[in-house]
């Protein structure tokens, strides 16, 4: 029999999402986008750990050395000791008035994220991969891309851009990190 869900963690966050739990430190990371901060929360202790950041986080992602995290304005290695920030020298190509938001990383270890444009209505936005080395733009057209993941077996990858109310997949290669063959599978 399933128990009653509790609140684990009742935090005031403005926009407060992209949880990612740490097996390797037992925590739960996640963002509070409009409150500029990551946060680490242990569930062992009750503890929540805030990082304030320069602009509004779309994303973090486990590394070795440190925790992944995409501001407005590129991509940075926050030090979960220190709360500094370094700088990975990779921007997206977009002005001032878009940033990065919703990401994941594949099986191989490369980021995918996504763009978004402050107005989120026009399909101006992109989608890029990080592979550790460079940066590519992998797919145009998009609006607020706000969901990414891989199939059990990893053959297929799929996408949601939220405005269009639909979720999205291709066929994934993740040898060659390419993807093909767009089809939409939920309207």
């Amino acid at each position: 029999m399933l128990s009653a869900p509790t609140v684990a963690l009742a935090h005031p966050a403005r926009l407060g999402e992209g949880p990612v739990w740490s097996l390797r430190d037992r925590r739960l990371w996640w963002i509070d986008i409009r409150g500029c901060a990551v946060h680490a929360y242990d569930p062992a202790t009750g503890i929540d750990r805030r990082f304030s950041l320069p602009s509004e986080p779309g994303m973090v992602a486990l590394r070795s050395g440190g925790l992944l995290v995409a501001l407005r304005d590129g991509l940075y290695v926050l030090n979960t000791e220190s709360g500094a920030l370094k700088p990975l020298g990779v921007t997206h190509q977009h002005g001032a008035c878009f940033r990065f938001n919703d990401g994941a990383c594949d099986a191989a270890g490369r980021l995918w994220i996504g763009t978004l444009s402050d107005a989120e209505r026009d399909p101006l936005a992109h989608l890029y991969c990080f592979d550790g080395g460079g940066c590519r733009r992998v797919l145009d057209g998009l609006t607020v891309l706000n969901g990414i993941g891989w199939s059990p077996a990893g053959a297929t990858m799929y996408l949601i851009d939220s405005p269009t109310r639909r979720l999205d997949a291709f066929t994934f290669d993740c040898a060659t990190g390419t993807i093909a063959q767009r089809r939409t599978v939920v309207v």
